[in-house]
This record gives C-alpha cells, sequence and structure tokens, in this order.
C-alpha cells in the first residue's frame, strides 16, 4: 500500500512562532543557521562544511564545494541576510568555518 505525504507550508504566523522559539533559547548561531536553511535550501551535511572563505557577501551567495553528486554549486541568500552573516563575522573573527561549535 502506498502511502501519501502531505505537504505543509508553514504560514507566515507559524514561522514566526517558530524563529521566535529559536531566539529564546538564546544561541543567536542557532537562528543563523536556520535561517540560512531556510533562505538557500542548502543541505545541513553542506552547511557544516561552509568556510567563510566561501562567502562573496557583496554578491550575496556562497560557494557549496563537493555537494550532492560531487557537484560544486553557489546559492544565493537575502540581501538583509548578508548584514546578518557579516554582523556574525564580526563576532567571531578568526573562524574558518561559518559554524564551529
Amino acid at each position: 500500500m502506498s502511502s501519501l505525504v502531505a505537504s505543509h507550508l508553514l504560514t507566515s504566523e507559524e514561522l514566526g512562532r517558530f524563529f521566535r522559539a529559536v531566539r529564546d533559547g538564546g544561541r543567536v548561531e542557532h537562528e543563523i543557521m536556520l535561517k540560512l536553511l531556510f533562505f538557500t535550501a542548502v543541505r545541513v551535511g553542506e552547511l557544516v562544511k561552509i568556510e567563510v572563505a566561501d562567502l562573496d557577501l557583496a554578491a550575496c551567495k556562497i560557494f557549496v564545494g563537493q555537494g550532492k553528486g560531487s557537484k560544486d554549486r553557489s546559492i544565493l541568500f537575502p540581501q538583509t541576510f548578508g548584514l546578518v552573516l557579516r554582523a556574525h563575522l564580526v563576532v567571531h573573527p578568526h573562524q574558518v568555518h561559518l559554524f564551529e561549535t
């Protein structure tokens, strides 16, 4: 028997509640990571490998090397999110990867 998976897009209210809950958790990096996933549809395995050198803040794009299918690609992000990424890098100036723990 086949099963159908119903797709559901979050409303702007639901999305707002989601990000408020993340923000209330107190980890700004988590909010930035999740927004990057939402804005770009980058895969989690790709997200954790993004290096600061892969960012082009002026062009609002990120180079993703050896992603799915061992292919290189560039992903775009909104200009306003570039400001968030720039602020994140100012707070973490010595990181090699965009997100480090």
